[in-house]
């Protein structure tokens, strides 16, 4: 017996589910297209480097556009969905996983906004860690045996 495919989902998909509204195509794509395209490169790989304020700017552009240039009205909680599925792509990356694999859990957008919060202040406080570790740095007045002496201390 064969195995079952397993079933392929893409950046497109997810901005359904992140609520793009339905439209007009515009160059044969859908709004939900567009912005897979444009925002993400229709790549789950670019949300590793997709800061969440650019989402905020990007649909400001998008607000910007006349109906003919392909405008694109959201309502204010696809932009938090959207930063919620750019978290659910790191994860999923960081963790080894193919996120086209797996569809994108929607409903749980309000835990992977808290679970970024949580990472930026890891990120924050791991630097000030290792920011209050380093050593003191050289100066041009310091004798060289008093520096040598430093860097024997640190090391042993």
């Amino acid at each position: 017996m064969a195995a079952l495919p397993i079933p392929v989902f893409t950046v497109a998909m997810a901005m359904t589910a992140c609520g793009i509204p339905e439209g007009p195509a515009l160059d044969g794509k859908t709004p939900a297209e567009r912005v897979a395209f444009d925002l993400f490169d229709d790549s789950f790989a670019t949300c590793m480097d997709k800061p969440f304020d650019e989402i905020d700017k990007d649909f400001a552009t998008y607000a910007k556009l006349t109906a003919a240039e392909g405008k694109i009205r959201t309502a204010p909680g696809v932009a938090k969905r959207m930063k919620a599925f750019i978290q659910w792509s790191r994860d999923e990356i960081r963790m080894g996983r193919d996120p086209s694999n797996t569809q994108f859990p929607v409903e749980d957008a309000a835990t992977l906004i808290r679970r970024h919060a949580t990472h930026q202040q890891f990120v924050k406080d791991s630097s000030q860690v290792s920011e209050a570790a380093k050593p003191k740095g050289f100066t041009k007045e310091m004798k060289f045996h008093k520096a040598v002496a430093r860097v024997h201390k640190r090391v042993s």
